[in-house]
């Protein structure tokens, strides 16, 4: 004799009190989802103001970090000595001859403070 095989699978069957069970639990689901996503919308709105908040130093120096120099420089004239050389605190500072100019000392070093709290801000 040789031996029967079924290719159906058993039909399982759900009792109403299991489908309203998982019903429930779906709608938990999206309801944590949903307060989720709004408190992530509304943190990331907090931190962007916190962050636009700390970041707005200087005028003068808007755009600088520690690897850019201020949006206000061109190869012409830098914003921190006036002249066409470079005076960004983090990329080679000031030569010699400019320390003699007490308002060239003065913005590098008001550059060099934004720069350092800067830095603390972006520290957890």
């Amino acid at each position: 004799m040789e031996a029967e095989t079924t290719t159906e699978k058993p039909k399982r069957t759900v009792s109403p009190e299991l489908k309203a069970k998982m019903k429930a639990g779906r709608e938990r689901a999206a309801k944590v989802r949903r307060t989720n996503k709004a408190a992530a919308v509304l943190t990331d709105a907090v931190e962007r103001r916190l962050i636009e908040d700390k970041s707005s130093g200087p005028p003068e120096f808007l755009g600088i970090t520690k690897n850019d120099c201020p949006v206000d420089c061109t190869a012409e004239s830098c914003v921190i000595t006036g002249v066409g050389f470079c005076g960004h605190p983090c990329k080679g500072a000031l030569q010699p001859v400019y320390m003699s100019n007490r308002d060239t000392v003065e913005r590098y070093n008001r550059a060099r403070k934004h720069l350092a709290h800067v830095e603390l801000d972006k520290r957890p």
